[in-house]
């Protein structure tokens, strides 16, 4: 009894030290993570089976640190013996199995060896395809690593050999999900989603297609709500470009950018820039009988911006 207590004690203690590891990651401290996460592999080593998926999981996150230092040969060699692991232990279609595959894929990118790379690339993606939903993220993480790499390689033509004729149904699912995310105020997986739609249709469709503005506005939004003004505006601007080439001058969805535009300037204190974009959104509201309530809106933004406006 008590033995077995000793054991879990130092089992959790692994987690969590794995856990501070992962955190010194995300911060950029490197040396401290990788030294956090050999002290828990040891500790499992004591514990534990050579062939246990935790020991596993302990080479991963080793080979995931060494590769953000640029250290690939060493990387390389926790991410195979992750992977060596995991294929013994593990059915051979877990996904844990999939993520080792990435992982060295990974590497392989990094070390510009792209034939290899994609190798890895497309051996996760089919074992992600049997056991994964197909709007799972995972899947849209595996298009986009071989989308880029064959973009690297100028194999323009080779993205139909390897990228699904309906990506683009699985970029709009993605952002539809979000959708659902941003409602459920999880703005993190949100975003998340939002990016890996707009990775997905970057990879086929023209910069300036009426689609990528969806995924740009969706972006800004959460942006919006994180209080991240500046990307924010960044990512506006983008759709109001694409909405200005396609859409009529007076379209609700011009306007609807003007105003998100003025709004991040007045929140990034420039209330000239500001005031500006919100005229312009007016401009249109004023025009549409249907709209007065977003014209009245932005009016009241207006009259409160303009005695800024005369003080600087």
């Amino acid at each position: 009894m008590h033995e077995d207590l000793r054991i879990s004690e130092h089992l959790d203690c692994a987690v969590g030290l794995n856990n501070i590891s992962n955190i010194l990651t995300n911060q950029g401290n490197y040396k401290e993570a990788y030294d956090s996460h050999q002290q828990a592999l040891r500790m499992r080593q004591k514990i534990l089976s050579s062939e246990h998926p935790d020991i596993a999981c302990s080479y991963n996150n080793i080979g995931d640190v060494l590769h953000k230092q640029g250290k690939y040969k060493e990387a390389h060699e926790h991410h195979f013996q992750a992977l060596e692991i995991r294929e013994k232990s593990l059915p051979a279609d877990h996904p844990r199995i999939a993520n080792s595959l990435n992982n060295i894929g990974s590497v392989f990118e990094s070390q510009k060896n792209y034939t290899r790379a994609i190798d890895y690339y497309q051996r996760a993606l089919d074992i992600r395809e049997k056991v994964l939903p197909p709007i799972h993220p995972d899947i849209a993480h595996s298009f986009n690593n071989i989308g880029n790499i064959l973009n690297k390689q100028g194999n323009y033509e080779m993205r139909k050999q390897y990228l699904p004729e309906n990506h683009i149904d699985i970029a709009d699912s993605l952002n539809s999900i979000g959708l659902i995310r941003q409602k459920q105020e999880n703005y993190a997986e949100a975003l998340e989603l939002f990016q890996q739609s707009l990775k997905l249709k970057e990879i086929y469709l023209p910069q300036d297609h009426p689609s990528m503005a969806i995924n740009y506005h969706n972006i800004a939004n959460i942006l919006r709500l994180q209080e991240n003004y500046t990307n924010c505006l960044d990512y506006y601007v983008r759709a109001h470009k694409i909405r200005e080439c396609y859409l009529p001058p007076n379209d609700t969805d011009i306007a609807d950018s003007l105003y998100n535009i003025g709004f991040t300037y007045d929140q990034l204190n420039q209330p000239t820039r500001a005031l500006e974009h919100l005229k312009k959104a007016a401009d249109i509201y004023k025009g549409l009988p249907t709209e007065i309530s977003a014209f009245n809106k932005i009016q009241c933004h207006i009259q409160r911006l303009l005695p800024e406006k005369s003080s600087t």
